[in-house]
């Protein structure tokens, strides 16, 4: 598994606060929030000292949540623009995901995160590469983070994905990204998460205590589970190391 904390260390930045940009959906709800705020907040637990920016990409068509391809292109090359310009971004957090079939040849090695060899991985990037390129709108925005991955001055964190061994998220699959797949309490890892490409393994449980509405005297807990809240741990336990004391 990468060592990215060791990474980090090794350009510590003790003086400055970390810069994150969260790409997600800021705007549909489900029981009163959004997954973007929840993935907000399962960053700032782990590092609350992080100055985070979001920029939404979510709207509704025909009453269902869904992600706008075009206005997410245009937060990569935004963010792609200001670090040529120099501005300080230390690193991008997308919980989001979009899903791709692993190809059936390659599915009994996705099973396994132990006895995928590199050979496998790279013949499998391939191929998803030239699927994703079948499709106008995934293309354009594939193409635009892997523009943006190349740059070293900003660190991408992106989710497994949670659909199984048999999906990828296709955004996993580009070169210099940190993907990380979703474990529980203790470790192991959940049974939902796309093990392909990850890089690392956190905590994929968001819990949120609701305060009690109108007519009800107790609060709620409201609990989701996904690589989408492992990817802000793994980000947070980064920018720790990056920012040490």
């Amino acid at each position: 598994m990468l060592n990215l904390f060791s990474a980090a260390i090794s350009d510590s930045r003790s003086s400055l606060k970390p810069k994150v940009v969260i790409v997600d959906d800021f705007v549909n709800k489900e029981d009163g929030l959004n997954h973007g705020h929840l993935v907000k907040r399962c960053l700032l637990e782990i590092c609350p000292e992080a100055q985070v920016e979001t920029i939404n990409i979510g709207e509704t068509k025909a009453g269902r949540a869904c992600v706008n391809t075009l206005k997410l292109a245009r937060a990569f090359n935004d963010i792609i623009s200001r670090l040529k310009r120099g501005e300080k971004i230390d690193a991008l957090n997308l919980s989001i995901r979009s899903d791709i079939d692993v190809p059936e040849q390659y599915t009994s090695f996705a099973e396994n995160i132990f006895v995928t060899g590199p050979e496998f991985k790279g013949k499998i990037k391939e191929e998803i590469a030239s699927n994703v390129a079948k499709e106008k709108a995934k293309k354009e925005v594939f193409k635009r983070l892997k523009n943006l991955a190349k740059l070293a001055k900003i660190k991408i964190f992106v989710s497994a994905g949670s659909n199984g061994a048999g999906k990828v998220n296709v955004y996993s699959t580009i070169d210099g990204v940190v993907t990380v797949g979703a474990c529980d309490s203790f470790g192991r890892v959940e049974q939902y998460s796309s093990t392909l490409f990850a890089d690392t393994f956190e905590n994929g449980i968001s819990t949120l205590r609701k305060k009690p509405e109108f007519f009800h005297f107790f609060s709620t807990n409201v609990v989701r589970h996904g690589a989408s809240f492992a990817v802000p741990r793994a980000l947070g336990k980064y920018l720790k190391a990056l920012y040490r004391k």
